[in-house]
């Protein structure tokens, strides 16, 4: 009678879930109830628990969670995770409880608990990771499959922040071809995870994985699943980032609720074997007929037009309550009113719970600029073919090949060889500076809002510039943090009188400035001591790092791409420079195999400027211990696609010894125009329209000048031009200017002590997510250590 009246409640509350609520203590279990009527007790209290009475029911759980019926406690402890979700202010209570559920060591109560944290982690995620180490702890105690699973999901979500994260997963993958479909999948996408954040140590497990999954399984979900995962990993590294990494749904803990059709039914059912059972009596009953609920004789509805049919007494439905009614119509419109209603709420509760059905609204291609959607250029790596020689085939619409034009490669299917050829080799493209961590930021889609292509400060009034809103932000002069170059400020701020033209106004304030000559054209070469060589040791004489190129530009010095470890003994560094306006890739190949290594091919991935090889790689084969020093030219008119950071750049190198994947940042002034200069009106009137909010500061350190006309020099051969100088309180102000080729303009004001050993950068553009890019560009160009405030 207790299992009979438990099954009926749970149906009634929940369409009715306040109608019990304060009958909480009359669900408690007793020692002797039977194990089915405490399982039923225990869903009840779940329902009826509330934010105000769960410090009463949790202590309940836990003692349960100490019984010794197995299914009791698995049932206990997957309650309090319940709760947890439930009620969001009792989650922290309840991973305490669980915690110290974990403590007690039993084998079944531990991988509960690792069940129902996974399903904590995903409705709280960032919130509760500091128990992660206590849950490897209990690696070795688990044993069922579902557990297993729980626990690979949490290791590959939170890859980039579980330091032995590659070690956890290989020690589940070494019975990989022995485990459950569940437990192979979670592996499977946990690897993927753990190469999109931490390609270096993901780099070894994921082509092991694919491998497995594509080839040596059976089952056709892990199969897909992997072929998936591999196309997207060499095809688009943004799709497979945004697929992978995704947002989850929301999960709720009234997940296990019947459908509200069913419910309906069940409810017409109460006290019947079907409210036992939970299911419509026709499922056990051949021929059992449906109830229906009869019309009011009080309550009359007008059928809305377009309901649904509903059947007819000839049908076989029975009256619920037997009784003859007036008026069959009104019996039919009512019915086929509830079965409209019922209908929309199933597909209501439907759509809540498929996480593709709010798509439309907030999809995905809604936030893509419409330049990535016209671009009908964009070229997967999968597609570049290699010739014999090397040399990458044309293939791209409006390329054109040749050793003077550009080389567009549309895949590496010669390369790769399909699907099972997928290259196992990867560089570890590690940098040093700021990118030391780098861990493999993937394409995110072209920015936005950058100033157009082809403008010129002749045409300011018609960008962006001209049409902000003014803002003049002051503040204290000298080294401090103020949110913008205050001389400037302090020159152009209150000096506009009411009965003089605008012209004659800016004559004045542009006056107050004390500008300086234009910039001279003799070239500088500072007296600097070498730097250190670069990694590759034995290759010609190192760049200097003060900036002295072949023009006097500023070349950084060369970092290793690839390493040998990780290219079966080719290494690879290089550096970006512009020389005399050429856009170049200076590289130095170094075979440290026993074997030649030829036929060498380049292809670049879609980048944020469209970076793009402008002729073939011209490397002839090296022999073992010979290095060859090359420089290949670039142009900017290739593909383009955000990538994260902003500025970098992934490679692929294709050589005899196979295909070989590497990324490297590079410094932005090899972007900046030629012929950008901007006019002092212009300047005054942008540095006032940019919000404050798009201001960053750098302090610079020890730097190597002797005048501060070598300063301008410098500066002004690496395409960042003065606008003005002046002298306030022993401070020498340059305010600057340059634009980049896709049209993004930067102010800057720098301020460098007569010592110069301390100097000072502010800087303001409307392309604010280029601003940090251009500062250490600007940084690098003046040669000095510095660091961010």
């Amino acid at each position: 009678v207790q299992y009979v009246t438990l099954r009926n409640i749970l149906l009634i509350l929940q369409r009715r879930p306040e109608l019990l609520k304060n009958q909480l203590k009359a669900f408690f279990c007793k020692y002797d109830d039977p194990i089915y009527v405490k399982l039923s007790k225990l869903e009840i209290l779940i329902r009826l628990t509330t934010p105000r009475n769960y410090a009463f029911v949790l202590p309940e759980l836990q003692e349960y969670a100490a019984e010794v019926d197995v299914d009791f406690v698995r049932k206990a402890v997957r309650s309090i995770g319940r709760l947890a979700i439930k009620i969001e202010v009792a989650a922290e209570r309840c991973i305490e409880v669980l915690l110290e559920l974990i403590h007690t060591k039993v084998n079944y109560v531990v991988q509960e608990a690792v069940v129902v944290i996974k399903d904590i982690f995903r409705k709280y995620p960032n919130r509760y990771e500091s128990i992660i180490g206590v849950l490897c702890e209990n690696l070795d105690s688990l044993d069922d499959s579902e557990a297993k699973a729980a626990m690979i999901w949490i290791v590959g979500q939170y890859a980039d922040r579980i330091e032995n994260a590659d070690e956890v997963l290989e020690s589940f993958l070494d019975s990989f071809l022995e485990e459950t479909t569940e437990v192979q999948l979670a592996l499977l996408t946990a690897t993927v995870k753990l190469f999109i954040m931490r390609p270096t140590l993901g780099q070894e497990l994921v082509p092991k994985v694919l491998k497995w999954a594509t080839e040596e399984v059976d089952n056709p979900d892990l199969r897909d699943r992997g072929y998936i995962y591999w196309r997207l990993l060499s095809t688009d590294p943004a799709a497979a980032k945004e697929v992978i990494l995704s947002t989850k749904p929301d999960i709720s803990a009234e997940a296990e609720n019947l459908d509200p059709l069913l419910l309906e039914e069940l409810l017409m059912n109460i006290s019947s074997l079907a409210a036992v059972y939970h299911k419509p009596p026709a499922s056990f009953v051949p021929g059992a007929k449906r109830r229906l609920l009869p019309a009011s004789k009080v309550l009359q509805i007008e059928r809305p037009a377009g309901s649904l049919p509903l059947p007819s007494s000839e049908d076989g439905d029975e009256n619920v309550t037997g009784g003859d009614s007036t008026d069959p119509t009104h019996t039919e419109e009512t019915s086929a009113d509830q079965l409209q209603t019922m209908l929309q709420a199933r597909d209501d509760l439907e759509a809540m719970a498929n996480p593709y059905a709010l798509d439309t609204a907030e999809a995905p291609s809604a936030r893509i600029p419409p330049t990535l959607a016209m671009n009908s250029q964009l070229i997967d790596l999968l597609d570049l073919d290699f010739n014999d020689d090397g040399s990458g085939a044309a293939h791209g619409a409006g390329s054109s090949g040749g050793p003077h034009g550009p080389v567009t490669p549309s895949g590496l299917s010669g390369a790769l060889g399909g699907m099972t050829g997928f290259a196992t080799n990867y560089g570890d493209g590690q940098t040093t500076g700021d990118y030391a961590q780098l861990e493999s930021e993937f394409l995110q889609g072209p920015e936005t809002g950058r100033p157009p292509a082809n403008e010129s400060a002749a045409t300011v009034q018609n960008n962006p510039f001209a049409t902000s809103n003014l803002s003049s932000p002051t503040g204290p002069g000298g080294f401090d943090n103020s949110p913008a170059p205050t001389a400037l400020t302090k020159a152009f701020t209150n000096t506009f009188n009411p009965g003089e033209d605008a012209q004659a106004a800016l004559d004045r304030q542009l006056g107050a400035l004390q500008l300086t000559p234009a910039v001279q054209q003799s070239p500088f070469q500072p007296a600097l001591p070498s730097p250190a060589p670069p990694p590759m040791t034995t290759t010609p004489a190192p760049v200097d790092l003060s900036g002295a190129g072949d023009d006097d530009t500023f070349v950084p010095g060369k970092q290793v791409f690839l390493a040998a470890a990780a290219a079966k003994g080719l290494e690879v560094a290089g550096t970006f420079a512009r020389r005399r306006g050429q856009l170049t890739l200076d590289l130095t190949f170094g075979n440290q195999s026993p074997a030649p290594v030829g036929d060498f091919a380049i292809q670049f991935n879609k980048n944020s400027f469209g970076l793009w090889p402008a002729a073939n790689l011209a490397v002839p084969t090296l022999q073992p211990g010979q290095m060859y020093d090359t420089s290949l030219p670039l142009h900017t008119n290739g593909p383009v696609q955000s990538m994260t950071p902003i500025n970098n750049l992934q490679i692929a190198l294709k050589t005899s010894s196979g295909v070989f994947y590497f990324q490297t940042p590079y410094l932005v002034h090899i972007l900046f125009q030629d012929d950008a200069t901007l006019g002092q009106t212009e300047y005054l009137t942008a540095w006032k329209e940019i919000p404050d909010a798009h201001q960053k500061l750098h302090t610079l350190y020890a730097l190597k000048f002797a005048t501060m006309l070598q300063v301008r020099q410098k500066l002004h051969r690496n395409n960042v031009f003065t606008v003005a100088e002046r002298v306030v309180d022993g401070l020498t102000h340059f305010y600057v200017s340059a634009k980049t080729l896709d049209g993004s303009v930067f102010l800057s004001e720098i301020k460098i002590d007569k010592s110069f050993q301390v100097g000072h950068v502010a800087t303001k553009s409307f392309a604010s997510h280029l601003v940090e890019p251009y500062q250490a560009a600007v940084v690098a160009i003046l040669g000095s250590g510095a660091s961010s405030i």
